[in-house]
């Protein structure tokens, strides 16, 4: 795995101190000041007498104009602006520690102080919230964790815990804490100018050739979405070696549609699946991703992320994920309509577009904490973005998305990749993203990056169906025309009943669960909130997902004994 952990006291630590974690170690380092656990995955490690340089994650450095993966300890803090990839670094130098991570946040650090004055920290939560003796929840910081499609703000929804994201730097000296942050804006968009479409695909081809400027081999993932099959076409059409994989159930339209793909362009492809439902272990698996994403995502998403660990630790991964910002599409109704709100700074209306739907389990009392601390940190957040008129709706929405969902999102799955191989997504680098901002956000929406990486490097591919909302549709449907058909066709979309085996599975089990919520949480829950949900669950089948979010947070609660 890719993560380090540890403590500091600027007083001195004595040598027979131990920290404890539940997970294997490769590392245990101890100096005067510090001790510090690693694994070696993905992680880079350099020590000297008095001096300790740790780093997780994938840092890419260009050299000669091209991109190569490093593996450095350390990166000076003026190369840091210049670097693409995704890490988290530390440098122990006698009574200094320092910190840093990459410009999105995609790798983060999470630390507390106690009584005493030492610091305990982590790029992992679940090892940091083991090393305390009680764990409260902030309501209000959980607000936009279970109420918004994404978490907002810097903040942590662990009373006590802090975290460093996206262009952070945090220096501990003596008993005194330092902190930055310097966050991502977009500018102003130009006029189209197909030249600026060129300058975004030219950088994003750049990127692809990292892992085999440095000796190492190319996987790539492949779906039946736009993004990995724009990534494909650039892939074809260069010297680059490489073999791709897709996940998941034969009959899946992705899988399916991947087939297709390479069958027609004859590329080497393999698709991997095993079911973990199957295994007797599952509620275990379930229950350890849950400690690990830090509910960001419903505990079952494992059963469909875990084939990762197939892949051949000897090449990197090139994955699509989060192409979306090049192509205007996370928070599209917001932009549709939510463009009056954004200029007025209307902080409900803007959150009225951004809602998530989660269980409905807690106490009125507490689901009133949580819907102000959503909006407190609304109105912070929004108070911080740069003007709309300036920079246009468009790269006001992307810099939201930027800003809030990167770091908050995407760093725990980053995380989670990590682990097992070294990886990282070119839609995702500062260099690109920036090109992209200054084509005007109604081109970007129109697919226009994407479709141009396909039609002018492998146009058969535009043959192929791609997929949306679980339903094969023609290449290049557009999106209103696109949710009509899936409206119209959603009887005959392929549903993944992974949820609902999960449910059914452990049907005892979560009744268990729910029965003891009832009795001995109602400091938390509202039991008759949690009857009927899992009632009219078993009754009817309805709010599976309900179901899902609510266990996730119950099995994160109770392994971290969290009390209000």
């Amino acid at each position: 795995m890719s993560w380090f952990a540890g403590c500091y006291q600027y007083r001195g630590i004595a040598a027979s101190r131990e920290l404890a974690v539940s997970c294997k170690y490769d590392n245990y380092y101890k100096m005067n000041n510090l001790h510090l656990l690693s694994d070696e995955t993905n992680t880079f490690i350099e020590q000297s007498k008095d001096q300790l340089k740790i780093l997780c994650g994938n840092v890419l450095k260009k050299s000669q104009g091209y991109w190569k993966l490093v593996e450095e300890a350390w990166i000076p803090e003026p190369e840091r602006p210049d670097l693409a990839g995704h890490y988290v670094g530390m440098r122990y130098s006698g009574r200094e520690l320092e910190f840093y991570n990459d410009q999105f946040g995609l790798r983060e650090l999470y630390y507390f102080q106690n009584e005493d004055g030492t610091i305990y920290f982590s790029t992992r939560m679940d090892i940091l919230l083991s090393w305390r003796e009680e764990n409260a929840i902030d309501w209000e910081e959980f607000g936009s964790y279970w109420l918004n499609r994404n978490p907002i703000g810097t903040g942590y929804y662990i009373k006590g815990i802090k975290r460093l994201n996206q262009s952070g730097k945090l220096i501990f000296k003596s008993n005194q804490e330092e902190k930055h942050n310097q966050y991502w804006t977009a500018g102003r968009a130009d006029k189209y100018k197909p030249e600026k479409v060129n300058d975004v695909i030219a950088e994003i081809g750049t990127f692809l050739t990292a892992p085999q400027n440095c000796g190492y081999g190319t996987v790539f993932a492949l779906s039946g979405g736009y993004d990995s099959r724009a990534l494909l076409a650039l892939l074809l059409n260069s010297k680059i070696d490489f073999e791709a994989v897709t996940w998941g159930k034969s009959k899946h339209p992705d899988v399916q549609i991947a087939a297709d793909i390479a069958a027609i362009t004859g590329i080497k492809h393999n698709n991997i699946f095993t079911d973990l439902l199957e295994s007797n272990n599952s509620w275990q698996v379930f229950a350890d991703y849950c400690f690990r994403n830090q509910l960001v995502a419903m505990g079952t998403a494992v059963f469909e992320l875990h084939h990762y660990q197939y892949l051949a630790k000897d090449k990197v991964l090139l994955d699509g994920g989060m192409g979306e910002l090049s192509r205007r599409c996370l928070n599209a109704n917001l932009e549709y309509r939510g463009s009056q709100a954004i200029l007025s700074g209307d902080t409900d209306k803007i959150l009225s577009f951004m809602s998530k739907r989660s269980a409905d389990v807690f106490r009125d009392s507490l689901l009133q904490l949580m819907k102000a601390g959503l909006k407190e940190r609304a109105e912070q957040a929004i108070s911080e973005m740069p003007a709309a008129a300036e920079i246009g709706i468009g790269n006001w929405i992307d810099t939201w998305d930027v800003r809030q969902r990167l770091s908050n999102i995407s760093s725990r799955s980053q995380q989670t990749l990590d682990d097992i191989l070294r990886n990282f997504m070119p839609f995702v680098q500062r260099q690109v993203i920036e090109k992209a901002m200054f084509i005007p956000s109604h081109i970007r929406a129109r697919n226009h990056i994407i479709d141009m990486m396909i039609r002018h490097n492998a146009k058969d591919l535009r043959r192929i169906p791609t997929i949306r909302n679980g339903l094969k549709m023609p290449y290049g449907t557009g999106r209103i025309a696109g949710k009509i058909r899936a409206i119209l066709g959603n009887r005959w979309s392929y549903k993944e009943n992974t949820n609902q085996k999960f449910l059914n599975i452990h049907r005892e089990r979560i009744k268990d669960i729910a029965s003891d919520c009832q009795l001995h949480q109602r400091d938390i829950y509202d039991p008759g909130k949690i009857a009927a949900l899992v009632n009219n669950y078993y009754q009817t089948g309805e709010l599976e997902l309900e179901m899902i979010w609510w266990l996730s947070f119950e099995v994160f609660r109770q392994k971290f004994k969290l009390n209000i």
